[in-house]
C-alpha cells in the first residue's frame, strides 16, 4: 500500500514518527524537506498523491496556519479518488477543520505522541487489511485473464458444446415423433 501523509512541517517530528511506524507495511511518502532549493515541490507532491492508495491528513494547530496547503493536498486527493483519512488534533475546532467537508475524521491528541501513533497505527493496519483482501480478488482476476489460451482447446471446447446442442435437438425431435 501507499501512503501520502500531508502535515505542517512544524509537526515533522511527530510524522517522522508515524511514517517510521507504517513503513513497515507501506511505502509512505511527505515532505521532508530534502529537496534542494530552486526545485519543485508541488509537482513531486502532486506525483506522490496520485501514486498512492491513500492519503493520510494530520491536522494540528500548525496545520491549520497552513490550511492553504493541506487544502491543496486534499482537493488533489479527491480529484484522485484517493481514500482520505484525516486526524484531528483534539485541540481544533469543528469550524477550523471546514476544508475537509464531509470527510469523517478522527481527534487525537498530539501532546501525547506515542498513543496519537497508535491509534493512527491501528487505523491504518486495518485499511491495509482490507486493501489487501481487495487487492488478492483484483490479482486473482488479472491472473485469470492473463493466463495463456490454447486455441486447439478452445476449438474442442467449442465442438463438443455444439455436437451436445446437436444431441439435445435430436432427442427432442425423436421424443416430439413419437
Amino acid at each position: 500500500m501507499n501512503l501520502f501523509i500531508s502535515y505542517s512541517s512544524k509537526d515533522k517530528k511527530v510524522v517522522d514518527k508515524i511514517a517510521l511506524k507504517l513503513k513497515s507495511f507501506s511505502d509512505v511518502k511527505y515532505w521532508d524537506g530534502s529537496k534542494k532549493l530552486g526545485e519543485g515541490a508541488w509537482a513531486q507532491i502532486t506525483e506522490w498523491i496520485e501514486s498512492s492508495d491513500a492519503v493520510l491528513v494530520i491536522i494540528t494547530e500548525s496545520a491549520v496556519k497552513r490550511g492553504l496547503a493541506i487544502g491543496k493536498e486534499i482537493g488533489i486527493a479527491k480529484t484522485k479518488n484517493k481514500k482520505i483519512i484525516p486526524f484531528v488534533s483534539d485541540k481544533i475546532s469543528g469550524k477550523e477543520t471546514t476544508f475537509l467537508e464531509d470527510i469523517a475524521y478522527e481527534k487525537l491528541d498530539f501532546d501525547n505522541p506515542d498513543e496519537a501513533i497508535q491509534t493512527i497505527d491501528s487505523h491504518i493496519t486495518k485499511l491495509f487489511s482490507e486493501r489487501k483482501k481487495t487487492l488478492s480478488s483484483q490479482q486473482l482476476a488479472e491472473r485469470i485473464a492473463k493466463l495463456p489460451i490454447n486455441k486447439e482447446d478452445v476449438q474442442k471446447q467449442q465442438l463438443k458444446q455444439i455436437l451436445a446442442i446437436a444431441a439435445i435437438v435430436v432427442a427432442i425431435i425423436i421424443l416430439t415423433k413419437e
